[in-house]
C-alpha cells in the first residue's frame, strides 16, 4: 500500500538563470519519461541532443525554474519559463499564437507580462502527489497571470483545468491549445 509514511520526500529547489543553464543537463531522463509516450511521440534523445533542442530556452531573460528532486538528489519534476517579453516576438510560435488569440486578445493578454510555462515535467512514478501542483505554483509566483502551451490529448489537461487555466485557443500551425491562468480567476 502506497501511503504518505512510505512515500519518500521530495525536496523542492529554486533555480536561478545560472542554475537552470547547469542543470538542464540532468533533466534528459526526465524528459525522455515525460514526452516519448503519446500524444507528444518525441525520441528519446541523449543529453547533447535535448539541451540542443532547448539551447533557444536557456537564453530568456528572466529565465527561473523550480525543480523537485527525490531523496537521493535526483531530478523527478521540473518546471520552468520566464516573463513575457513586452512586445510579442517575431518568432513562428509567438506569431502563431497572436494569429489565434486575434489581436485584441494578444494585446491584452500581453499587456498583463505574463509568465510563460515553458515546460513542466513530472516523472510517471511520482504523479499524483500535488508535485505538478507544486511546481507551477512556485514558478509562476509573483506574476498574476501565466500561459502554457500543451496538446489537446495530453494527460495534463484536466490536470490543468482543475488547477483553474482556461484554455483560451487552439494553435493550428502545431495542434497546440494556449492555456492561460489567472491568479484572480480561482
Amino acid at each position: 500500500m502506497d501511503t504518505d509514511a512510505t512515500r519518500p520526500a521530495l525536496r523542492l529547489r529554486h533555480l536561478d538563470t545560472d542554475v537552470v543553464r547547469e542543470r538542464a543537463g540532468t533533466w534528459t531522463d526526465l524528459y525522455n519519461a515525460c514526452f516519448t509516450a503519446p500524444p507528444w511521440n518525441e525520441p528519446r534523445c541523449d543529453r547533447a541532443t535535448y539541451l540542443g533542442q532547448i539551447a533557444w530556452q536557456l537564453e530568456q531573460p528572466g529565465l527561473r525554474g523550480v525543480e523537485a528532486l527525490d531523496e537521493a538528489g535526483e531530478p523527478v519534476g521540473v518546471a520552468y519559463g520566464w516573463p513575457a517579453p513586452a512586445q510579442v516576438p517575431d518568432r513562428p510560435i509567438y506569431l502563431a499564437i497572436a494569429k489565434a488569440l486575434g489581436p485584441e486578445a494578444t494585446t491584452a493578454l500581453w499587456a498583463e507580462r505574463p509568465f510563460e510555462v515553458v515546460e513542466v515535467m513530472t516523472d510517471p512514478i511520482v504523479r499524483g502527489r500535488g508535485l505538478g501542483s507544486s511546481l507551477l505554483e512556485e514558478v509562476r509566483s509573483g506574476f498574476a497571470t501565466a500561459w502554457l502551451l500543451t496538446a489537446p490529448a495530453a494527460e495534463s489537461v484536466g490536470f490543468y483545468r482543475k488547477l483553474g487555466w482556461v484554455n483560451t485557443a487552439h494553435i493550428d500551425e502545431i495542434g497546440y491549445d494556449l492555456y492561460v491562468h489567472r491568479a484572480n480567476a480561482r
